[in-house]
């Protein structure tokens, strides 16, 4: 929860917005792109279809959109301090699940497990060979996880 700055090609993404706009060689290197070790070729093609979708929303970008600072927490709650943001989440009265890649240098299984922690009857799924685009790469395997916990959960008071 604690006011960052950026990751490093995000950051310059912002701060050289001029640069990056349809700039197709820069943009190719900061395309999101998962490097998990996998010889599996069904997601290894999704893996490629995921960054050439994400190149080409790069790619239509206006300079305003790069160059947009960071602002706020990203947890839409404004929480002034970490110790807030979970008190508030532990104020969520309906099913809650967390579904998450292991491998996720943003939204870190660390990070997650706390924010599943505090919520009332929350369920927390990470996969330990998945990142940050886990649902995208497998969609199957987060779909059957979701329609599992919607069924659980039907009719739960918490």
């Amino acid at each position: 929860h604690e006011q960052r700055d950026l990751p490093g090609p995000l950051k310059k993404m912002r701060d050289e917005a001029d640069a990056f706009v349809g700039n197709k060689e820069l943009l190719a290197k900061t395309a999101w792109s998962e490097t998990w070790p996998t010889n599996n070729p069904q997601r290894l093609a999704r893996r490629q279809a995921n960054y050439e979708e994400h190149l080409d929303i790069l790619m239509h970008r206006k300079r305003e959109e790069f160059a947009l600072p960071m602002l706020g927490d990203m947890t839409g709650c404004n929480a002034k301090s970490q110790e807030e943001l979970l008190q508030r989440l532990h104020e969520i009265n309906f099913p809650v699940m967390i579904w998450e890649g292991g491998l996720d240098p943003l939204a870190t299984p660390e990070a997650a497990l706390e924010c599943a922690k505090a919520i009332p009857g929350a369920q927390y799924l990470m996969y330990q060979h998945l990142g940050h685009g886990g649902a995208d790469e497998m969609p199957e395997l987060c779909a059957r996880d979701c329609d599992r916990f919607f069924k659980d959960v039907e009719g739960r008071i918490l």
